[in-house]
């Protein structure tokens, strides 16, 4: 009696690459369709929140105009700045009464 040992043969799912193939097919056509056919399509996909955005990041910050403006210089503290002391911050510890 002879014993034969041989690999055990992996068989290709080809349901699944083919599915793979599928998407990776439909993603590139999209691609190209969107950024090479017509790319005034991608103009279209810009909202007016976007273009505001795009306007308003061209605004320089210069925080010394501010600082130095009358109008912050009028403004008034109404609330007490009050520091609290080393017994009245957190919570009281139950296990020490």
């Amino acid at each position: 009696m002879a014993i034969v040992l041989e690999k055990e043969q992996k068989s290709f799912d080809w349901n699944f690459i083919l599915g793979i193939m599928a998407v990776v097919g439909i993603v590139g056509a999209a691609v190209v369709y969107l950024f090479f056919v017509s790319p005034e399509t991608v103009q279209q996909l810009t909202t007016p929140e976007q273009k505001t955005l795009s306007e308003f990041s061209q605004v320089r910050f210069r925080p010394e105009e501010i600082l130095n403006s009358a109008a912050f210089q009028s403004l008034r503290t109404l609330a007490p700045m009050t520091v609290p002391s080393g017994a009245e911050v957190g919570k009281l510890n139950p296990f020490l009464q």
